[in-house]
Parts: C-alpha cells; sequence; structure tokens
C-alpha cells in the first residue's frame, strides 16, 4: 500500500474517532458500559468444500460505550478472529459509532434511531482484496398507535473503500418496512419488504459491463407462546437479485474470488424455525433448524473434474443448531441492575450442503464455546 493511501486511511480513522468522543466531551456522561468476551469453536469444514481443512478458532471481542443524555451513546466494539491451522485467515474488524435513540409516547413506545458509523476490515495478505473502511448511516422509525400493533420504517447506506482492491469498492442503499400485529393468543406476526442497491463506482468495465446490483427480499416472522417459558419462533424469506452480480461477472474472472457476504449474488428462499425454553432464572437452551435455496445467476456448475455442466450453481443448506446459556449476575448496583453479568454459552451446529459445484457438495461438523461480560 502507498504512503498516500495509509494516509487517507488513518486521517478518517481520526476523524472518527474526534466525531465520537470529542463531541460528548462537553457533556455529562449517564453511564459506561463495557463488555468483553472470548469464542471458541472447532470444525471440520472450515471452508464449507471439498478440502475438509479442521481448524480451531479464537475469537475476543471488545466492546466500550458511554450514554449521554439518555438518548445517544458513542462506542467501540472490535473482533480479533485467529485460526490456529490457517495462519493466513488471520483478520481483525473494528468499528467507531455514535447512536441516537430518542422515545416518546405516555410508555416511550414510539421510537426513532439513528446511527453513524465506521468500520474496518483488515486481512492478511492473502486476502487483501476484502480488506476495507466502510462508514456507514442507518436509520429507523418505529411507531406504535395500539398496543397490538406496530410499524417500522428503515434506510441504510454505505460505502465500502476496498483500497487494496479498488474495483471492489462499493455503495450500497437499502429501504426497509415492517408491520408488526399482537394477537390475543399472544402471537406476533410480523410481514416485511426490503430492498437494496449497490452500485461499484470504481468497475473495471473492461473485466465486466455491469457496474449495478439490486435485491428485493419479502418475508415474516411468527412468534408463539408456548407452555410455560417456552416459545416457538417462524422465519421466512425470499430474496431475488435482479439481473446476474456485477461482483460475481468480474471476480470469477480472476484467480481468487473473494467476498464478505452472499448479498447480491443470490436468489432464493430461506426458513428458520426455533424453540427456546427458559430453564429456571438462568439457564437458556435453543433449538433451531434453518434452511436455504440459493440460485447463482451467472456461476457455472462445475463437476468432480472441474468441466462446467452447462447449468448454473444452486445450493441447498440445512443447518441445525443446538445451544445453551447460563446468565450468572453478580453484585447489585443501588438500581437493582447487576454489577457484571456473565454468559457461558455451549453451541453444536451442524451444516448440510447439497450442490451442483461439486467442490461445495459437502458438510460440515462445529461445536463452539463461549464467554462474555458485562460491566
Amino acid at each position: 500500500m502507498n504512503s498516500q493511501s495509509t494516509f487517507y486511511r488513518y486521517f478518517i480513522y481520526s476523524a472518527v474517532i474526534s466525531s465520537c468522543f470529542v463531541i460528548p466531551s462537553g457533556l455529562n456522561a449517564d453511564g459506561f458500559r463495557a463488555q468483553a468476551g472470548e469464542t471458541t469453536w472447532v470444525t471440520d469444514n472450515v471452508f464449507l468444500d471439498r478440502s475438509l481443512e479442521w481448524d480451531l478458532v479464537l475469537r475476543p471481542m471488545a466492546e466500550l460505550a458511554v450514554d449521554f443524555a439518555d438518548f445517544y451513546t458513542a462506542g467501540y466494539s472490535g473482533e480479533l478472529n485467529v485460526y490456529t491451522q490457517h495462519e493466513e485467515l488471520l483478520s481483525h474488524w473494528h468499528q467507531l459509532y455514535l447512536f441516537l435513540n430518542p422515545a416518546w409516547g405516555p410508555e416511550g413506545e414510539h421510537e426513532f434511531s439513528l446511527e453513524l458509523s465506521v468500520q474496518t476490515l483488515r486481512n492478511q495478505s492473502e486476502y487483501s482484496a476484502n480488506n476495507l473502511v466502510r462508514p456507514v448511516l442507518f436509520a429507523r422509525l418505529s411507531m406504535e398507535p395500539e398496543s397490538w400493533f406496530r410499524w417500522t420504517v428503515g434506510a441504510k447506506a454505505a460505502y465500502g473503500w476496498c483500497y487494496d482492491d479498488q474495483p471492489s469498492n462499493t455503495m450500497d442503499f437499502w429501504g426497509n418496512a415492517e408491520v408488526s400485529f399482537t394477537l390475543p393468543s399472544w402471537s406476533t406476526l410480523s410481514p416485511r419488504a426490503a430492498f437494496g442497491y449497490r452500485y461499484y463506482p470504481d468497475q473495471d468495465l473492461a473485466a465486466a459491463a455491469d457496474d449495478q446490483d439490486q435485491q428485493l427480499e419479502i418475508g415474516a416472522h411468527f412468534s408463539q407462546a408456548l407452555w410455560e417459558n417456552a416459545g416457538l419462533q417462524l422465519d421466512y424469506a425470499y430474496a431475488y437479485a435482479v439481473g446476474e452480480s456485477g461482483l460475481l461477472l468480474r471476480k470469477l474472472t480472476q484467480e481468487q474470488f473473494s467476498y464478505l457476504d452472499q448479498g447480491f449474488l443470490y436468489s432464493g428462499n430461506q426458513a428458520m424455525v426455533g424453540l427456546k425454553q427458559l430453564l429456571g432464572e438462568d439457564w437458556v437452551c435453543e433449538i433451531a433448524a434453518r434452511f436455504k435455496e440459493y440460485q447463482f445467476a451467472g456461476w457455472r456448475a462445475l463437476d468432480a473434474s472441474g468441466v462446467p455442466t452447462g447449468e448454473e450453481r444452486h445450493d441447498l443448506r440445512l443447518s441445525p443448531v443446538v445451544s445453551l446459556s447460563y446468565f450468572w449476575d453478580i453484585g447489585q448496583t443501588d438500581q437493582g441492575d447487576a454489577s457484571v453479568q456473565l454468559q457461558f454459552s455451549l453451541e453444536y451446529s451442524f451444516t448440510k450442503q447439497w450442490s451442483n459445484t461439486d467442490l461445495y457438495d459437502v458438510s460440515a461438523h462445529s461445536v463452539g464455546a463461549s464467554i462474555i461480560g458485562s460491566f
């Protein structure tokens, strides 16, 4: 990376630090919160492909936040991913944010949220195409005109600056809406819709003429109280990518296809069913299963010999998971809250993926343990 790029990157860091912590310095802080934790997990297929390479991953995290005037917060959060077997996958993620959340109404049932954040991700040189700095602006309005009815609208804008792979720079815009109905049977139904637009301002038009993507998502969430301290959750969403992905068209022509998520890459169905059971006052058990269908327009399916089959890649993924958590409150403040809360969790998940592309027709087992402390 040249010195000019380094200068601009650290200039952004300095500006964000100033905006988040200099602005509140003239006010009295109402509360300081901190959270730190460590998650350790082991999997027999870290890449979810035919290589079947296992790894033990350490993931420490921390968050610091200061509340001001009862309605806005400035803070920092960060995470480190350490792969003990695949050292080239080492990465660290950081975020600085300023969050405003005024509420009004007789019981504060109406809310407006505004969040400004800057995120940065840094990888080892093998995956430097994923390095980025991303400023994000998010706004949401939630209104509850009746005790049984609530509606929410939101918008999000983000700029992803991939300073080691600038043709991958993105400008993302999302809009979403949701309505929620609470029924007399203690059921909640929440249909939703979202639309996203992505523009690649530095796309190499010689590699791919497509410099924009669009995606539509519709879905609904349903929750139902069952027996004592138990709840059922159901969720469904359908995502539709308009045309072939501009990122996909360029990246598949290069030696390495690197990307941070699968947004704007696929169309397909997603569904989840879950059961949450409280065991006494301190234990929580959750069982869930997720199903996903991916249709990648423009991604050619390959057989075991690497020869195109004439089809586009199509994946089906089933992921059952079970977790057990214990919450331990230590000490009490004058307001009756715990001065320190610890959460211990164990989780097991299995992922089975059926794909018409041989490399991704695979399965994986993962076991994880975590401890998180809130202060």
